[in-house]
């Protein structure tokens, strides 16, 4: 018979060792038919844990991207410190996806315009993002300073040119920081 496995990959809770070689010792002498009925009812809990985790994230999402910037926006709240809690406050955020469609003319507008270094065989999706809101906020500073007699014929910002090939959506999404 083969020694026990090394469990390596919950080495990362404190109290893993220790939990490991409990259930081991705990488990090692039961019967197959035991055996194969625990693993049903743990699969059965990991199943509800994962569904529970599922609902529980969907309804921190509503009340981080929905619930909150809409009562800060109507009360004209920026941020608010809560006794015993910290401050809620919100976050600037956007999703920003990249088409396969537009995948090549992005690669290009990314090393013509100054970021060469993310583009491999794909662009990390979180480097994409921030370059956007880069460009997002570079182009909401010149409407800042923006001179009506100034204009001419401009051509096309970086913002609205890369806003061509990505789909980038940007909303606010409420945090607390604990004090």
């Amino acid at each position: 018979m083969s020694e026990p496995q090394e469990f390596d990959d919950l080495d990362d809770a404190p109290e893993a060792p220790d939990l490991l070689l409990k259930w081991y010792n705990e488990y090692k002498d039961q019967s197959y038919p035991k055996l194969a009925a625990r693993m049903l009812v743990l699969a059965k809990e990991a199943k509800a844990a994962d569904d529970n985790k599922i609902r529980l994230n969907k309804e921190l999402d509503v009340i981080r991207l929905k619930v909150v910037p809409e009562r800060f926006l109507k009360d004209e709240v920026k941020s608010m410190n809560i006794t015993g809690i910290g401050r809620l406050g919100l976050t600037k955020d956007a999703y920003c996806l990249q088409p396969k469609e537009t995948q090549e003319d992005l690669y290009t507008f990314l090393k013509e315009n100054g970021y060469p270094d993310i583009v491999k065989e794909t662009v990390n999706p979180s480097s994409l993002k921030s370059i956007v809101k880069e460009l997002e906020q570079a182009e909401l500073e010149k409407e800042v300073e923006f001179d009506p007699s100034a204009v001419d014929d401009e051509e096309e910002s970086l913002f609205d040119r890369i806003c061509k090939l990505v789909k980038y959506t940007p909303f606010m999404r409420a945090s607390v920081t604990k004090k």
